[in-house]
């Protein structure tokens, strides 16, 4: 695919290796580690047909059930910017004595931007070289991911290849985003404000929306000339987003002028219902002009709320705050103190009703109380945040791949039995007023799961729940 550092340091074919369908060899003693994605390994393979490429090929975890459905989707694109899915499939892996799913991609894509710890990153790329050779290459693909309805999950720098024709820099080549659930091997950098609270295996399956934000990071990162997230926890990092919007969090304090500024405001716009589109990248990148994406300003209280010795004016930080201290959460929520608060301090109305309707009908004498108390307050300051409950913090269209990872991890499966069974996941959903949420369709997953969960038969319960 490319001439440049293609593949320069790939072993020579030889060695123990083994077949994946009779169309590709995998030679399971040579790592490419240049290759690997977050836990996932990388090993040199051959392809014996079709293009006869070098390959790479990712062993996937048994406890992160790839995304089988995407990827035969993912199969039928032809997307120069995309790196080519040749095979995946079940070997037998030697040095696991157990049989592995592998994904095997066309290996001469280069090296990466940046090596695994691409986070704290500033190229300082010049704004003409961005948007006249990467911008339209990750929009091409992005356009095609969408027309077939794959969200990738792996737009990252470190994810990211550059692709020459001879030594002159034509475009980019995307690698693997499918081999593990959606966006698990991403870091908080790249996943919008509520992805990046979401444990890595409950961020849900992911929309074309999650992946333009990820675009949007890539672009800021080659754009800017200093970290000013640089040294900050995960946590701190999604602190920043909600206080300064990720625009401003991601860029500091460097400044772009011109259509560039316009567009990643628009990429980088944390309302999934004001963010840009594929189609709106598409006409900025022909010249024409598109209305500006205002940032809606967050609704701060004049009169702060005090928690655990810390000063609130926003119910996003309060909410990540509140899940964490459960029990303080409790007192507080019982005092009235909070609900008084957002009625008269933070003249919210809508917040308030959304409150109160979450709210009610939480009795003290009910199973979990405490539990579902704190989850459920968590719902109400901040419904676009994942579930959380207990220390799992997950979207509701991930509850499949959560148990699979919990399962292969011999971990306590309850506490997905209880989301279900405590009607967490309904409350959530009822709160959602993202018109892109098929909550009809959801809810009635959940209900049949609820009715599943009622039968003890070998093969019921959660596990007919899990299928």
């Amino acid at each position: 695919m490319v001439d440049q550092d293609s593949f320069d340091s790939a072993p020579s074919v030889k060695g123990p290796y083994i077949q994946l369908k009779a169309s590709v060899n995998i030679y399971y003693e040579q790592a490419l580690p240049e290759y690997d994605t977050g836990s996932l390994r990388a090993y040199f393979a051959k392809e014996i047909t079709g293009l006869k490429a070098n390959c790479y090929a990712l062993v996937c975890d048994k406890a992160l059930a790839p995304r089988f459905t995407q990827a035969e989707r993912y199969m039928k694109i032809s997307n120069i910017s995309l790196c080519r899915l040749v095979e995946h499939g079940s070997v037998y892996w030697p040095s696991l004595k157990k049989e592995c799913h592998v994904f095997v991609y066309e290996g001469d894509i280069g090296r990466a931007f940046c090596g695994h710890d691409d986070v704290s990153v500033a190229l300082g790329m010049p704004v003409a070289h961005v948007s006249g050779v990467f911008v339209p290459a990750l929009v091409n693909a992005l356009q095609d991911l969408k027309k077939k309805n794959v969200y990738h999950g792996g737009i990252r720098l470190s994810n990211l290849y550059p692709r020459y024709a001879g030594k002159r820099l034509e475009g980019v080549v995307i690698g693997d985003g499918l081999a593990a659930p959606y966006a698990y091997s991403q870091s908080v950098l790249y996943c919008t404000i509520p992805l990046g609270m979401c444990m890595p295996v409950g961020r849900g399956l992911g929309t074309s929306a999650d992946d333009v934000y990820a675009f949007g990071v890539c672009l800021a990162l080659m754009l800017r000339h200093h970290d000013p997230l640089q040294g900050k926890s995960d946590e701190q990092i999604i602190k920043e987003k909600i206080l300064h919007g990720s625009y401003a969090a991601l860029t500091g304090k460097d400044r772009f002028t011109g259509s560039i500024l316009e567009l990643l405001r628009g990429v980088l716009h944390d309302d999934v219902t004001q963010r840009w589109t594929v189609e709106e990248i598409i006409t900025w990148l022909a010249g024409r002009r598109l209305s500006p994406k205002q940032h809606a300003k967050i609704k701060s209280a004049p009169r702060p709320l005090k928690f655990n010795n810390a000063r609130y004016t926003q119910l996003a930080p309060l909410a990540m705050d509140l899940a964490e201290s459960s029990s303080e959460a409790i007192q507080f929520y019982e005092s009235g103190e909070l609900g008084t608060w957002i009625d008269r301090s933070m003249e919210d109305h809508a917040a308030f009703v959304r409150y109160k309707k979450i709210m009610e009908g939480i009795f003290k004498t009910g199973v979990h109380y405490s539990e579902k108390i704190v989850s459920c307050l968590s719902i109400a300051l901040h419904p676009a945040a994942p579930i959380r409950y207990k220390a799992h913090h997950l979207m509701p269209d991930s509850l499949g791949f959560a148990m699979v990872h919990a399962i292969q991890n011999n971990r306590d499966l309850r506490v997905y039995t209880e989301i279900l069974t405590l009607d967490i996941a309904t409350k959530w959903l009822e709160a959602q007023d993202d018109i892109d949420i098929d909550v009809g369709g959801i809810l009635s997953l959940f209900d049949t799961a609820r009715q599943l969960l009622k039968k003890t038969k070998i093969g019921q319960g959660l596990e007919r729940c899990l299928y």
